[in-house]
């Protein structure tokens, strides 16, 4: 073989030994890639079962349920109690917005929007969101929380029957609300206050704060009770008129929309008689203008621009100028009403007011008119009139503050409504009976067969409804008699029977019950009955006013008259207020914040908000 033969086969040779190496080297490497591709995937594959996991137990409350949010002494809330105690907050004041709304149609926190996203001012003037609000409020109700639970603690002092059987019977509402959303309890309670409460934490919860209101109903009761009758005397003595009450008989003209301003101004106009006095001044001067024979030295420049008066103005003081007595009125607030009003203002107590307090004249009307009626230079019968936003008052004093002796009574009620007899017999098939409101309605009496004579004067009713209405009556009556004749079984049948929403029902005492009646503050013949001088505890009976039937049940008197029952009240509060800053002075600042608070303020302020979006 030649030299150059030789050769080619050398380079051959090293060639192919050069790519089998090549192919190796390049098999390997695919080997690595493959390796790599798994891992990958593998890694991802990890990542996206923590993600799922971590969102499964973000959804069930998990982080909510265990990771810390405030320390409060040796206690710590987790992210799910703090919003629960959120949750509370906010739906306080969205319960006060609410009740604004429908009573003047305005609200100051709109609940259905996000609280971080509108601001307030604070107890100390500073812009702040609802929410920075909540916060602060949630810390301070943590802080006084803890201090209760730790006098609790070392007093002994648990939980009462009464409390418990509160607790039980809200755990039992909430229960029936779950089951008809097909929901279980702590599903239902994790919606309501937040993710990760569940059945067992909100019954914990709800223990601490109902123990928290024991503790305090009773220092309450406690500082209340110490007062002395000296020191009744001597808080009357200061003030007498926060503890005095006028009668009066008061007519309102509404104003109408294009009397009313932008910067609508309150005046009085008065006119002052004697009650033996047959005539009355025509000069006419606000409250606000009354002064002494020195004042009236004031300048000409000083005194207040005198307005044209408006056309409501004007009839309220043409009415004024009429007025000589009480009985003229009457019959002059009949002769002023709307036609719509006619048969209200039938009845003689529909312009009558009684045991007013200053308090209640002051929120509900003005305070310049409050300062003229409780004046010790006041009469019976002195008149005025009193502008309003929307009415204008005409004023007649029946009797100048006086100290009410008479004391304060506590009495359940069932109401069987007129109304709501007639709106059940309206949807009845084959109903006869007559169920229209009228203000000329015949008057008859009819005998039921107990022989109670029943009429349907001063209902607007027709004798038939009227009757019906008693024999519904007398059945809950019969049912009541019949069973365990105690307080307890006539509060039960209360809230299954009473059309009265001011004694049953959420917000109310519950029951029918009203506790601390003054005089004058119901019709006269619910108040007459339990002002008889014959009643005692126990007693039950039916009576009927212009509302419909009552079985009325007496609960007690109380052994000091109404004047003293509220010095005890404003000297209690007085006292409570001073107890209370101490207990913030004390407790200000012993929260911690925890790791988590921010993420469990977030998690509650949009529960909260996403409940009423």
């Amino acid at each position: 073989m030649s030299k150059v033969e030789n050769q080619q086969n050398d380079y051959r040779a090293e060639r192919k030994k050069r790519l089998a190496k090549n192919a190796k080297k390049n098999s390997n490497k695919s080997v690595d890639s493959v390796k790599v591709v798994t891992w990958v995937v593998r890694v991802a594959s990890v990542i996206l079962v923590l993600a799922i996991t971590a969102f499964a137990l973000y959804q069930f409350g998990v982080p909510q349920k265990v990771l810390p949010a405030v320390q409060v002494g040796d206690r710590t809330y987790s992210v799910a109690e703090y919003s629960y105690y959120y949750s509370s907050v906010f739906q306080n004041y969205a319960q006060q917005s609410s009740s604004l709304q429908s009573s003047y149609g305005y609200m100051t926190f709109d609940y259905t929007k996000d609280p971080s996203l509108q601001t307030t001012t604070d107890e100390d003037g500073n812009k702040v969101t609802y929410d920075e609000l909540f916060r602060k409020s949630v810390i301070s109700t943590l802080e006084a929380t803890n201090y209760y639970l730790d006098k609790c603690e070392k007093e002994g002092i648990e939980l009462s029957e009464e409390h418990q059987k509160e607790i039980d019977e809200l755990i039992s509402s909430l229960t029936a609300n779950a089951t008809t959303q097909q929901l279980s309890l702590s599903r239902y309670i994790s919606i309501i206050y937040g993710k990760g409460l569940n059945e067992k934490i909100f019954k914990n919860l709800l223990t601490e704060q109902y123990l928290v209101a024991q503790y305090v109903e009773e220092i309450e009761k406690d500082l209340s009770s110490d007062f002395t009758d000296e020191e009744l005397e001597d808080a009357y003595k200061v003030d007498p008129s926060e503890f005095q009450a006028v009668d009066i008989r008061l007519f309102g003209f509404d104003v109408p929309d294009d009397e009313k301003t932008k910067e609508e101004t309150t005046t009085a106009n008065t006119e002052e008689t004697t009650g033996a006095e047959d005539t009355t001044s025509s000069e006419e001067t606000t409250v606000a203008e009354e002064t002494t024979a020195a004042e009236e030295t004031t300048t000409e420049a000083a005194a207040p621009e005198k307005k044209e008066p408006t056309k409501t103005e004007k009839l309220a003081s043409e009415m004024l100028d009429r007025v000589r007595d009480e009985a003229s009125f009457i019959e002059l607030a009949r002769e002023y009403c709307a036609e719509e009003d006619k048969e209200t203002f039938k009845d003689d107590t529909a312009t009558l007011a009684l045991n007013i307090k200053k308090s209640v004249v002051e929120s509900q009307i003005g305070e310049d008119l409050a300062e003229w009626l409780y004046s010790a230079d006041r009469k019976t019968g002195d008149k005025t009139t009193y502008t309003t936003d929307d009415y204008v008052y005409v004023i007649y004093i029946i009797k100048t503050a006086y100290r009410e002796e008479q004391p304060l009574v506590d009495a359940r009620h069932i109401l069987v409504s007129f109304d709501n007899v007639a709106a059940e017999l309206k949807k009845a098939e084959g109903n006869t009976i007559p169920t229209d409101k009228k203000s000329d309605v015949e008057v008859k009496t009819e005998t039921a067969e107990d022989g109670t004579v029943i009429t349907n004067e001063g209902t607007s009713y027709d004798i038939a409804l009227v009757t019906e209405a008693y024999k519904q009556t007398k059945a809950i009556y019969d049912t009541y008699m019949s069973g365990d004749k105690t307080e307890e079984a006539f509060g039960k049948l209360a809230e299954e029977k009473s059309s009265d929403t001011g004694s049953v029902g959420e917000n109310t005492l519950g029951g029918g019950l009203y506790e601390g009646i003054e005089k004058g503050k119901m019709v006269a013949p619910f108040e007459n009955w339990i002002y008889d001088e014959a009643r005692k505890s126990g007693d039950v009976e039916i009576i009927m006013t212009n509302y419909g039937w009552h079985i009325m049940y007496f609960v007690k008197q109380h052994d000091e008259p109404a004047w003293k029952a509220a010095a005890r009240e404003t000297l209690g509060a007085k006292a409570y207020e001073e107890y209370e800053a101490g207990v913030t002075a004390e407790t200000e600042g012993t929260a911690s914040e925890k790791a988590f608070l921010g993420f469990a303020a977030s998690e509650a302020c949009k529960n909260a908000a996403g409940l009423y979006a």
